[in-house]
């Protein structure tokens, strides 16, 4: 067997309106130890592989909790720009627009799943800064974008 169940998601922590689906799926992952152990290997190199597994996990924490941090001031400068110019000038509608839905489409999957914030929580803030850049061309793009066309925008 080369994988076997996770537990790093507890059912407890899935909420009761996901789809049945979803609370009752299990979680598989490769497991070194096992694969060498399917392979015969001994145990020396078993516990080797378990404690660099150990140990590229909190790299891969660290650096995921990095990239979020770093995405903290990605947009920034453009919003920056807008505020100053109070212009949209150069801005593509349809760009804000599909950044907003594909960003918000990859968190929720990743929320489904069960994934880490280390692994996805950047996303949360370019969702953030993406919504204000859209707040920002409604707000000064010329001429006004209709009612009927940032409702449109809200619910694609």
């Amino acid at each position: 067997v080369l994988y076997r169940q996770s537990v790093s998601t507890p059912r407890a922590l899935i909420p009761a309106t996901w789809p049945l689906w979803v609370q009752t799926r299990p979680r598989f992952r490769l497991d070194a130890t096992v694969l060498l152990s399917a392979r015969g290997g001994n145990q020396a190199v078993m516990a080797e592989v378990a404690e660099a597994t150990g140990a590229m996990e909190w790299i891969a924490k660290i650096l995921g909790y990095g990239i979020l941090a770093s995405n903290t001031t990605l947009k920034v400068p453009q919003i920056r720009k807008v505020v100053q110019a109070k212009a949209t000038t150069g801005l593509s509608a349809m760009a804000l627009y599909l950044d907003v839905f594909l960003y918000l489409n990859a968190a929720m999957y990743n929320i489904t799943m069960g994934n880490p914030l280390s692994a996805w929580g950047e996303l949360l803030i370019v969702i953030v800064q993406n919504v204000a850049l859209v707040l920002l061309l409604w707000r000064y793009s010329l001429p006004a974008p209709s009612l009927a066309a940032k409702a449109g925008a809200v619910l694609m």
